[in-house]
């Protein structure tokens, strides 16, 4: 059984267009890399939420996930490593006038998801920081266990 419909079969609805726009999101042209991105955050959701099933409420909400889980992990930068710094961007970080020294930030180390600025370390990767940023969605869904 291939990746996909493993996907397919842990969800209540039609995974094209999610990897479709995952896909487009993250410029990532082989849909077998996508497939186990989603699949990754596929399986959090389900232990999260004690279902059989994604529903289909939470197609964006997986989406969201996917894009933040690709983001955290680093995966951006080891798919895109070629990408160029536009030097135009560059942050000053001091100014001398005897001499003209100026330097300037390293934003190599920081990441931008969803708006919020990262340094590299600040971040660990784990399960309970996806889940707790998408706890309220999720939380709807979540079936009580004993």
């Amino acid at each position: 059984m291939m990746i996909k419909d493993k996907i397919q079969s842990l969800v209540d609805y039609d995974i094209s267009y999610t990897l479709k726009r995952i896909t487009k999101e993250t410029k990532i042209e082989e849909e077998e890399i996508v497939c186990d991105i989603l699949y990754s955050v596929v399986g959090k959701v389900i232990n999260y939420i004690h279902q059989r099933k994604i529903p289909s409420e939470l197609e964006t909400t997986l989406i969201d996930m996917t894009m933040d889980y690709y983001y955290f992990n680093g995966l951006d930068k080891l798919y895109h490593s070629e990408s160029k710094q536009d030097d135009t961007k560059r942050n000053v970080k001091s100014i001398e006038r005897g001499n003209e020294k100026i330097e300037f930030k390293d934003n190599s180390n920081v990441t931008s998801i969803n708006g919020v600025n990262y340094s590299t370390g600040t971040i660990n990767p784990d399960d309970d920081l996806l889940i707790s940023k998408y706890r309220k969605a999720l939380n709807r869904h979540r079936k009580m266990r004993w």
